[in-house]
């Protein structure tokens, strides 16, 4: 009767360790996938701060034109305003 115990109890012990370990391995794969996702979102909006750097640098260098121009534009009418 005490071998029959012995067995059922660590049947039961077996069975809620491979529970545990399952919930766990869940839960751990879970974990992977949102840092997967945040991962893959990170690196979307990497480029999208890179694109608008370089948007930005490229209008920087419009306006610099423009100001160069129009300075240029008041030189030669002796500072007339337009």
């Amino acid at each position: 009767m005490l071998r029959k115990d012995d067995d059922n109890v660590s049947d039961t012990a077996r069975t809620i360790a491979h529970s545990l370990i399952a919930t766990i391995r869940r839960g751990a794969a879970r974990s992977d996938q949102c840092l997967a996702e945040a991962r893959r979102r990170i690196d979307q909006l990497q480029g999208v701060v890179h694109s608008r750097e370089r948007e930005v640098r490229r209008l920087k260098t419009v306006v610099s034109k423009l100001r160069r121009n129009a300075a240029k534009t008041r030189l030669v009418d002796g500072g007339a305003s337009p």
